[in-house]
């Protein structure tokens, strides 16, 4: 078996020690788990803080994107490139195929298939680097121009100007 495949079975089996922890109750119907976290989870602690980062994501682009209904890939190539590029404040960022197979955790194919759907929704841009076979990848940030349902996009803005309406109303009628 290769060190990827232990890696897994030792994540799999550190899972069912933490759920048979969660399950068996001290006699004061206290629910016990570990005190330090597994030096196996690769920097990740299992308890997310903003202050161990956090990326900003508009509320607006984040409903609209549901409206796109993207599959589980689709959506996880949206979010590795969002993380590659807004995440560390730039427009644009290289992303290899291999990096998006490591963090989607699916076959090159499909995520050329979900990468090919996103483009032709018009909703993540891509370019090419001479004498490289990395492309350059980003968010386009402006929804209007993506081809999605667009009743469902109507919904949301229908939805947003009551919601804000009744709040500058609710505000109004407390003074």
């Amino acid at each position: 078996m290769s060190d990827d495949t232990y890696d897994f079975l030792e994540d799999i089996i550190e899972e069912c020690e933490i759920e048979e922890i969660k399950t068996k109750k001290s006699p004061n119907n206290i629910i016990s788990l570990p005190k330090t976290p597994s030096n196996n989870t690769k920097g990740l602690n299992g308890k997310p803080e903003t202050k161990d980062g956090f990326i900003r994501f508009s509320q607006e682009l984040l409903q609209v994107l549901n409206c796109a209904k993207l599959n589980g890939t689709e959506r996880g190539i949206f979010d590795v490139i969002f993380m590659e590029t807004y995440g560390w404040g730039y427009r644009w960022s290289e992303i290899s195929a291999s990096r998006f197979e490591l963090i989607i955790n699916s076959n090159n194919r499909t995520i050329k298939r979900g990468i090919q759907y996103l483009l032709d929704k018009n909703i993540i841009f891509r370019n090419s680097i001479k004498d490289k076979q990395i492309f350059m990848y980003s968010i386009n940030k402006y929804w209007k121009t993506w081809h999605i349902d667009n009743v469902c996009v109507n919904k949301i803005i229908e939805f947003r100007s009551k919601s804000r309406n009744s709040y500058k109303e609710d505000k109004l009628n407390r003074c």
